[in-house]
């Protein structure tokens, strides 16, 4: 019988050049706040330095088993950058590769039995989605660059031009103050690897943040105008607190 399990995805370690958490600080993170996965995207590389190679990346895999057990897992993965300039989860995938091209990328994430996700849509202003026609999913509600209240419409917009393309959410948790921000729950029969990803890749997940809940299968129409409103919101809220600071510090 299956049952609900939640987790966080979209996460950065120390493993990571931007990341401020270790790996272990973040399993015990999640431990204490009876998660039951944490899924990876470490950043493999800058634009011109490598930051994750082969060897690094065996470490990588090797310290994610050691922290998991049976009430506890860590799926590895890694956050490619294409030649087009975008960004590409890479969840489940235990090896590293070098490959720019954005729609070979995307093939080889699958050879090594991983999930496509185009990341963070808001921050492109072109999308190839030619070259799209393959990936698994479309970060619509990523709580760094979209707010931690609602997606922004326009993402949703994106994910109606890649057809067959699930709709995913993400922390990009980098440290601390993203910490508790964006829940993933499937259900599973047990907690593996395999089913998690499964339930993930035919869009049966729940994505929560802190006040509304996103179901890849079911984004009505009236959710997208409370997306709307709620990004509205978030956006005065944003500018509000941003004169007041200025205001303080003349």
């Amino acid at each position: 019988m299956k049952s609900e399990i939640c987790g966080i995805m979209h996460v950065h370690s120390t493993y990571s050049n931007d990341g401020k958490m270790t790996l272990r600080q973040l399993a015990d993170w999640c431990r204490k706040s009876s998660l039951k996965f944490l899924i990876l995207s470490e950043h493999p590389e800058l634009i011109d330095k490598k930051i994750i190679d082969m060897a690094r990346m065996g470490e990588i895999v090797k310290e994610c088993k050691a922290l998991s057990d049976e009430n506890f897992i860590i799926i590895p993965g890694l956050e490619f950058l294409t030649e087009d300039g975008m960004h590409i989860l890479a969840y489940g995938i235990e090896e590293y590769f070098e490959e720019r091209d954005t729609k070979k990328s995307i093939d080889k994430i699958h050879e090594l039995g991983g999930l496509a996700v185009l990341a963070h849509v808001s921050i492109y202003d072109e999308i190839p989605v030619e070259k799209l026609s393959e990936i698994d999913g479309v970060e619509v509600w990523n709580t760094v660059y979209d707010g931690w209240l609602a997606p922004k419409p326009r993402n949703l917009r994106v994910l109606e031009k890649i057809k067959g393309a699930k709709a995913f959410a993400g922390s990009d948790l980098h440290g601390e103050k993203h910490l508790g921000r964006m829940l993933v729950c499937v259900k599973a029969e047990k907690l593996d690897e395999k089913d998690i990803l499964s339930e993930l890749k035919k869009g049966k997940a729940c994505y929560r943040g802190r006040f509304i809940s996103l179901n890849p299968n079911n984004i009505r129409f009236y959710y997208r105008l409370a997306f709307a409103l709620l990004n509205r919101i978030y956006g005065l809220a944003r500018f509000g607190k941003r004169v007041a600071k200025g205001v303080m510090i003349r």
